[in-house]
């Protein structure tokens, strides 16, 4: 892959990006907690790698 770009560039972080927090919306009154964090840390884990 050529050029200097962040990995902040890539469509797939942005879009990661948004799912993670609408999915911390979708989740904020879950009052299954262990659900809710494994769901939540799993969403917001995606790496640039």
């Amino acid at each position: 892959m050529s050029g200097s770009g962040s990995f902040e560039d890539f469509e797939v972080w942005k879009r990661s990006k948004t799912i993670a927090v609408e999915i911390c919306i979708v989740l904020r009154d879950c009052h299954d907690y262990g659900f809710r964090d494994q769901i939540t840390r799993s969403a917001v884990s995606v790496r640039p790698t």
